[in-house]
């Protein structure tokens, strides 16, 4: 009995001491930051500390692009999966607040970092990098994000939009018009592409398509009215130029990012 009290003390010594000594906070914040290494974001993580048994609580993870903050995830707290380290995976399964929603996800403890977040009814008018970009209003967004070696895919929707009409590239967004949105892009390095993208509203639908590359837009939006809509809303005789055929318009967006 001796002898296996003295066993099991050891094994927690050794299953503390790993964690306390052989996974320092610095490495915590490389499993964060790693996904975004080659992207044009910067990440920091502020005030990060570990706790016992695998634990670890984090104030803030910043999101940030040329100086300008984009997103943060606050009050964030997680714990090492035992699971994942049993398959020899191990990653940090952890949740926080983000901009009025939730959202939770796991760090991989691997080459190059990883990174998977899915974030739940967050509040774009808490969102910095919407005011960045000029657009206002309001709405609740919802989304998947996976990453690795900066590259990602993000999945996303929107529910309950009600945002001002805007100008893009020197042409106008009615992004008035649609109350709900939902999309999937592929981020590599400096380039974001749109895999799909639609929007849509009270007698009107749109999809966007394109891609952008560092400050450069290279963006289509096309928008399909009902009759009714068309005829009656002052907002397409700012756009009669875009249109194709009746009930149909496309927008060129070129130009530079707001971002």
């Amino acid at each position: 009995m001796k002898r296996l009290a003295v066993a099991g003390i050891i094994a927690v010594v050794l299953v503390v001491g790993l964690w306390v000594v052989a996974v320092p906070q610095s490495l915590i914040s490389e499993l964060i930051t790693g996904p975004f290494r080659n992207s044009p974001v910067n990440v920091s993580v502020v005030n990060l500390k570990k706790g016992l048994f695998y634990s670890v609580h984090i104030g803030h993870i910043v999101l940030e692009k040329d100086g300008n903050r984009l997103f943060s995830v606050d009050d964030a707290s997680g714990r090492l999966s035992l699971r994942s380290l049993l398959r020899f995976r191990p990653a940090i399964a952890f949740r926080g607040d983000a901009a009025g929603g939730t959202i939770r996800g796991r760090m991989l403890f691997r080459r190059g970092g990883g990174l998977d977040i899915v974030m739940k009814d967050a509040h774009m008018e808490e969102m910095p990098f919407l005011s960045e970009t000029g657009i206002g209003g309001s709405g609740e967004i919802s989304g998947e994000y996976r990453a690795e070696d900066g590259a990602g895919n993000l999945k996303f929707t929107v529910k309950n939009a009600e945002l001002k009409a805007y100008s893009l590239g020197g042409a106008p967004l009615p992004l008035n018009m649609f109350h709900s949105a939902r999309g999937a892009m592929e981020i590599n390095g400096r380039t974001l592409r749109i895999s799909s993208f639609a929007m849509e509203g009270k007698g009107i639908y749109a999809r966007i398509s394109g891609d952008m590359t560092g400050k450069t837009l290279n963006l289509m939006m096309e928008i399909m009215p009902d009759a009714s809509l068309e005829k009656n809303d002052p907002m397409f005789s700012l756009i009669r130029r875009y249109e194709v055929s009746p009930g149909y318009y496309r927008i060129p967006f070129r130009g530079t990012n707001p971002l």
